[in-house]
């Protein structure tokens, strides 16, 4: 989780994103949290612990600078509440401590690639003899 720069795609299971800006976080690897919660500046701390344990702390209250906090999803609140992690492939997943999916995010570095990959693969192809 530590380095490349995160971006959220769902809030619980079913709840897409839609904001002003992408909610996306990154993770130094002193433990410091930054990036945006869609609206505002999100900065905090992380601490990693034995089975994919994740601690989110010292992040802005939900809403804090948003107009009608109400319609926003709560990144920074699925954050704190995040128990658990799990990484497959270009994919970070928040779980619960009841093992409930809490949230999605998608690493940008590795869609970037895979993206630059399949465009390279076109031209690729573009060019080779028939």
């Amino acid at each position: 989780m530590v380095g490349p720069r995160w971006n959220l795609l769902l809030v619980g299971t079913d709840e897409r994103l839609s904001m002003p800006e992408t909610p996306h976080f990154t993770v130094s690897g002193d433990g410091r949290v930054s990036g945006s919660d869609g609206c505002n500046r999100l900065t905090g701390q992380v601490r990693f612990g034995e089975k994919g344990r994740v601690d989110f702390r010292s992040l802005p209250p939900p809403g804090a600078l948003v107009p009608r906090p109400s319609v926003m999803p709560s990144v920074s609140l699925m954050l704190e509440n995040a128990y658990r992690y799990l990484i497959d492939h270009d994919r970070l997943v928040f779980f619960g401590p009841d093992q409930r999916v809490l949230g999605l995010a998608a690493c940008r570095l590795a869609w970037q690639v895979a993206r630059l990959g399949s465009q390279w693969q076109s031209r690729r192809q573009a060019r080779a003899p028939a």
